[in-house]
């Protein structure tokens, strides 16, 4: 009797024991074959050629609204090139929406490309000729454009 009992306890413990290492197996493995798809980001470094910009007021203003744009990690404007350096994560934002931001301010943005500090003289050569001088009331705005209000000191 005492055999018969010890052999039921022990096929029962086997029984258990081999139940929980297969839920422990299939639990696991099913975990192995889930896939996550994550989008890969990137942080993209684009220069956009600029019009209306005049003074140092108007480069604030540009960098001001522009890394208020989620995903905006930098952005510098410089208005004697009359072009904007930003450096976006492509997850979050694009290169449209940053420039439709700009936009909004009344500054004109005319096109985006990669950023190359090899290309920097030709780009502000090419924009001098599509740029025409806003010229400057003394009294009036600093910038002479209107948009980023400074105001002659």
């Amino acid at each position: 009797m005492v055999n018969r009992r010890v052999m039921v306890i022990s096929v029962t413990g086997v029984a258990f024991v081999l139940s929980v290492l297969l839920a422990f197996a299939y639990t696991n493995a099913t975990k192995a074959e889930e896939k996550v798809v994550v989008k890969e980001s990137k942080i993209l470094k684009k220069a956009i050629n600029m019009q209306g910009m005049t003074c140092d007021g108007c480069e604030e203003l540009i960098t001001s609204v522009g890394s208020k744009i989620p995903g905006v990690t930098n952005i510098s404007a410089s208005s004697p090139k009359q072009l904007t350096i930003v450096e976006y994560n492509n997850s979050i934002t694009d290169i449209d929406t940053i420039m439709t931001a700009i936009a909004k301010t009344g500054y004109k943005t005319l096109s985006a490309e990669d950023f190359n500090e090899n290309h920097l003289p030709k780009v502000k050569e090419e924009i001098k000729k599509e740029t025409k001088e806003i010229p400057s009331t003394v009294g009036e705005m600093k910038c002479g454009a209107g948009k980023c209000g400074s105001s002659m000191e």
